[in-house]
């Protein structure tokens, strides 16, 4: 064994007391809303799309996904402003 690593037994007891804290199972909803819409837009895509535009759709789907993480965790991590501020801007 290498020292430090938790063993796979402690890593499954970890994701058990992880599953069941309170704050993650209110969350559950929230987790699910977020990704709900996955399946609509790949359908989306498929059915009114060719090949190739399909293709571009998806990079650029993927690489605005990527910036807009950049951007808000640029706003929520903002020192300058208070924690009600950046959490009401990046609700907005």
């Amino acid at each position: 064994m290498i020292e430090g690593i938790p063993t796979w037994s402690e890593e499954l007891k970890g994701m058990s007391k992880l599953l069941t804290d309170w704050k993650i199972l209110v969350l559950t909803p929230a987790f699910l809303a977020s990704n709900w819409f996955y399946a609509y837009q790949f359908a989306l895509n498929a059915a009114y799309f060719s090949l190739r535009s399909r293709a571009l759709n998806s990079m650029m789907y993927w690489l605005f996904q990527m910036f807009g993480s950049f951007a808000i965790s640029g706003v929520l991590d903002y020192k300058g402003w208070e924690r009600r501020t950046r959490g009401l801007v990046g609700l907005s």
